[in-house]
């Protein structure tokens, strides 16, 4: 474990030395705008290291300090977001929203099956899910949430003497994620959340029952309630990867169903203790014992089966054996339980026995026997590619000539389709994806729970073939009626035809049979992907015409008896969603109370679910109070009814507002294709942020084929926010904005003030554009400018310093990078203008909707980009100090200097250090019959290149990686 021993005094003192030079240079630039005072700043530091003024120690120092703050600052920040945290108001708010849930506005009681109907269908949802946002190793993280919580993980209070541990340790240890992290890892943090969901939640329903038996004297034990649902895709998601194989999947969910079936019997042996014998629920506690204990023996006994290789044929066929004969003990449905509880609740004597075991109830009927529902995931492409034999698909299914040929064919194909028999065997040798995920669906089914349902969601669906596909594959494996197909809109053109594909196939028999069957439509929008491609607020415009146009088409179909689940999945940034101001607002953004309304105004049952992603998104289940304050904020927003009309201009003017939107979407549609927004975002590329996930930041590709891979596209939705994070412009999210007012200032100026949702969607922009920095991504930029380096060069006298000087601006000349930065650059900041004119235009009205950050925040994002950009200049230095060579293995000198010049530092040292070995060689050479003087260059070694060149370039580079996690704490969020 890495500590740093300087003292805090000497970095404290540093850092307010520093805040006043660029105070000083801030000043300076306003008198000289050719003047950029973080360029200044960073060259400073760079030139202080060089003579020896500060030490590269200082700079590390310094950078703990600033992360210790800054983890500390997005500590208070949680809590404020999250709200209130206090648990005995967050029960005294709950009280008073289950409350109100009997009685109308009029003061009357609300009928209980009325009240039955709200309570007993879950309205929202939440889903776990993962990605390469684990920035935060867990310790720190543990701390973090405990500062903001005020309580450890386990629920203790925090004293001042314990609060102060946590901020000694955020001083004491090195700023990152762990590494590597690894699948299992996170899905060990998915269940941590999980279970304290399960925890809060429970609380929750204990409340509900009790307001319910006050309302409801006489009917409130024929209750089974259901508030939300809670599902994860940890393990189980296989889009964009290939290391998640089926075996890892069955492993951790039998691996869940053992941990929750402990639960529920651990919960039940507890009330059989306090259950009376001549109370006449006794009989009935004690059959629900043996029931969950035989379950619990069998899901025991079962789960090391599944500890081997699915390759190894000889350990799959013993295991597939026992299995089976194991059969008849295996219990997979809650139903008997669920029974046995339900006479319990009918007949207890006690109420408070009564009550407890109602609970329990609920908490079997909402997760099943596992610890949440489960949601598996692939990309449309590999479904299509399992089909395409069965239908003799040549080309695309989107494709123009052939499109409803397709359709037909797979239609008739599904008229006398009939499920087939599978074994563990025929997993084993089924080599296309899509059919071997379904067979894992129904072995989940068949081995772990066969009532609760499965999520099935498929990436890129811009067809309604591949939804078809998906219902072909599901009844074929014989798991239609337990697995809810959902295809993602999320790419512009899903978005766009999201209601079109829906359209057809409402007007296909099965996919309406499908729907009636499973009394469900299930769909997934995306605002990651989205915001990327159309912009952040264009894209959460277009997730929320999706939702009402979907809305109008099931009202105009007829179907209302169909509930509608939408998943809206976001990171846990303002770039990806995550609306920054509080948590409420966060619900409401994704979506908005006219969304909303048009689903209560068709009659159609609604259920919102989002996602709580990764490390940062599991921080709101990291302690007791944060899960149940967390808690009752989405019950607080699920359980309020939209209103039935919204009255916001934003809507009545659909034309302005479209047109406003398409300008920003038109916007990113320009910046995404544009090489010169590439060199923009690729000029470090990924390689600024250290591995935060399992799964791999660069894209996988069945077929690599026609793929521009310096495309911005092929930089996924994740590393691609966190890049514009660390570059210091937030260009998904502010991008565009400034455009779109200007087209049509008066109309915004207008609207803004009156409009809730465009005063809504402004604030997320002004937020984001309050962490930026115009001055740092110039910064930046300039490191590819051959005259910075040049101008350099002119200040030194003649020596090899000058030399290796011009020799990098050379070389940063052939390539012409900052040219094309500059270029991106120069038209961001002109929206950016642009939207500061805008709002500015609103006069007093602007403080609604502009963010104020606390200037100790501003502050330090500064420095981190500032000590940054000087450990850059130190590696672009070192760059042009790389001794001449021969190519090696088609690795040359130039390549060397391009990678160093990307931060590709380690596999570059690495290939250096293979070039140019330290140590010499011991080779004998005295035993070959004559004697021999001479020393050829490997005796020699290069003991000082190492020295002086590569161990400092890593040393740099780990800095640079830990400037990310501290820009991290000050965005809130990775990715």
């Amino acid at each position: 474990m890495e500590k740093f021993h300087k003292t805090v005094g000497d970095a404290e003192a540093l850092k307010a030395r520093l805040i006043e030079r660029f105070s000083v240079l801030n000043t300076a630039s306003g008198a000289d705008p050719g003047v950029n005072p973080v360029r200044q700043l960073a060259l400073e530091l760079t030139q202080s290291l060089d003579s020896g003024d500060a030490f590269f120690s200082s700079m590390e120092d310094l950078l703990q300090l600033i992360s210790a703050q800054s983890m500390e600052r997005r500590a208070r920040n949680l809590r404020d977001y999250i709200g209130d945290v206090d648990p005995s108001a967050n029960l005294g708010a709950l009280k008073v929203l289950f409350d109100g849930l009997t009685k109308k506005r009029n003061g009357k009681p609300v009928p209980f099956d009325e009240f039955q109907q709200i309570v007993e269908n879950p309205v929202f949802g939440i889903v776990l899910t993962a990605h390469p946002t684990f920035g935060l190793r867990r310790d720190l993280r543990r701390a973090m949430c405990e500062l903001a919580a005020g309580e450890t993980a386990g629920g203790a209070p925090l004293d001042d003497e314990a609060c102060e541990e946590r901020i000694s340790l955020a001083r004491a240890l090195e700023h990152g994620p762990d590494r590597p992290v690894t699948l299992d890892m996170e899905h060990d943090q998915a269940e941590e959340a999980i279970s304290a969901i399960q925890k809060s939640l429970s609380t929750a329903v204990t409340s509900l029952i009790n307001s319910a038996a006050q309302a409801y004297p006489d009917e409130w034990r024929q209750l089974r309630p259901r508030l939300l649902t809670v599902a994860s895709w940890v393990g189980y998601d296989i889009d964009g990867r290939t290391d998640i194989g089926w075996m890892s999947m069955m492993r951790k969910r039998v691996q869940v169903r053992r941990e929750q079936l402990s639960r529920y019997l651990t919960e039940l042996r507890a009330i059989a203790e306090s259950t009376p014998e001549e109370d006449p629920a006794f009989d009935h506690v004690a059959a629900a014992q043996r029931v969950l204990e035989s379950a619990l023996s069998s899901a025991e006994r079962e789960a090391p089966l599944f500890d081997i290789d699915s390759d190894d044929t000889e350990s799959l066929k013993k295991m597939a054996k026992q299995l089976h004969q194991g059969g008849k003990q295996r219990i997979t449905s809650p139903r008997r339980i669920e029974e046995h509880l339900e006479k319990a609740v009918n007949e207890a004597r006690n109420v408070t026995l009564a009550k407890r075991l109602l609970a329990l109830r609920a908490s079997i009927a909402t997760f099943g026997f596992g610890t949440a529902h489960v949601h598996v995931r692939l990309n449309a492409l590999q479904l299509h590619n399992a089909i395409a034999r069965a239908i003799g698909m040549e080309g695309a299914p989107e494709d123009p000539g052939s499109r409803r040929r397709y359709m037909a064919s797979l239609t008739e194909e599904m008229e006398t389709l009939k499920p087939v028999a599978i074994n563990w065997g025929s997993l084993m040798t089924e080599r296309t994806t899509a059919r071997r995920l379904f067979m894992v669906v129904r072995q989940i089914l068949h081995y772990a729970d066969d009532e609760t349902p499965v999520r099935f969601l498929i990436a890129e669906s811009d067809t309604s073939f591949t939804v078809l596909a998906a219902i072909y594959f599901a009844r074929l494996f014989g798991v239609e009626s337990r697995i809810d197909i959902s295809p993602l809109f999320e790419t512009p053109v899903a978005m766009e035809r999201g209601s079109d594909i829906i359209a057809e196939l409402l007007d296909n028999p099965h996919y309406r049979t499908y729907i009636e069957g499973r009394g469900r439509l299930c769909i997934q929008t995306g605002f990651s992907d989205a915001g990327r491609y159309l912009g952040q607020p264009a894209a959460s415009l277009a997730v929320e015409r999706l939702h009402i146009k979907l809305a109008k088409l099931l009202e105009t179909r007829g179907i209302k008896n169909v509930e509608v689940v939408i998943f809206d999945t976001h990171g846990e940034s303002i770039g990806r969603g995550a609306h920054p101001t509080s948590l409420s607002h966060r619900f409401s953004h994704l979506a908005s109370p006219a969304s909303r309304s048009s689903y209560r105004q068709a009659g159609i049952p609604l259920k919102q679910e989002i996602s709580f992603q990764g490390g940062d998104g599991y921080c709101f289940f990291a302690t007791p109070r944060l899960a149940f304050a967390t808690i009752r904020q989405i019950l607080a927003h699920a359980l309020t009814p939209p209103p039935l009309k919204v009255t916001d201009p934003f809507y009545s003017d659909p034309d302005h507002t479209l047109e406003f939107f398409l300008t920003i979407t038109r916007f990113h549609e320009m910046l995404m294709e544009d090489p010169d927004y590439g060199a923009l975002v690729g000029a470090f590329g990924v390689n600024m942020i250290p591995p935060m996930g399992s799964r791999n930041v660069k894209r996988q590709h069945e077929v690599s084929r026609g793929i521009d891979r310096t495309h911005p596209s092929q930089i996924r939705a994740i590393p691609h926010n966190a890049i514009l994070h660390q570059i210091g412009w937030l260009a998904n999210t502010v991008g565009g904005v400034g455009t779109a007012i200007e087209r049509n200032r008066a109309w915004f100026t207008d609207i803004c003030p009156k409009s809730d949702r465009m005063k809504q969607i402004i604030k997320m922009v002004s937020h984001a554009a309050g962490l930026g920095s115009i001055e740092v991504m110039l910064a930046y930029s300039r490191l590819f400018a051959p005259n910075y380096w040049l101008s350099l060069a002119v200040a030194e006298p003649p020596s090899s310093s000058r030399d290796r000087l011009r020799s990098l601006a050379q070389f940063l000349d052939d390539h012409r990078q900052h040219e094309r930065m500059s270029r991106i650059a120069r038209l961001l900041i002109q929206d950016y203008i642009d939207f500061q004119e805008g709002v500015g235009a609103l006069e007093e009205k602007a403080d609604e909707v502009t963010a104020r950050h606390e200037e100790s925040k501003i502050q330090d994002i500064i420095l981190l980009h500032a000590i940054r950009i000087s450990a850059i200049q130190q590696l672009f230095l070192l760059a042009a100090r790389i001794p001449r060579f021969s190519s090696r293995m088609d690795f040359t000198r130039d390549d060397a200097v391009q990678h160093i010049l990307m931060l590709d530092v380690p596999d570059t040292v690495h290939e250096l250090r293979r070039v140019f070995p330290a140590e010499p060689d011991t080779f004998d050479a005295s035993d070959f019959g004559e004697p021999a003087t001479y020393n050829h260059d490997g005796t020699q070694g290069y003991a000082v290149e190492h020295e002086r060149i590569f161990n400092p370039m890593e040393r740099y580079f780990s800095l640079i990686q830990r400037v990310s996690t501290a820009i991290a704490y000050n965005v809130g969020a990775h990715g």
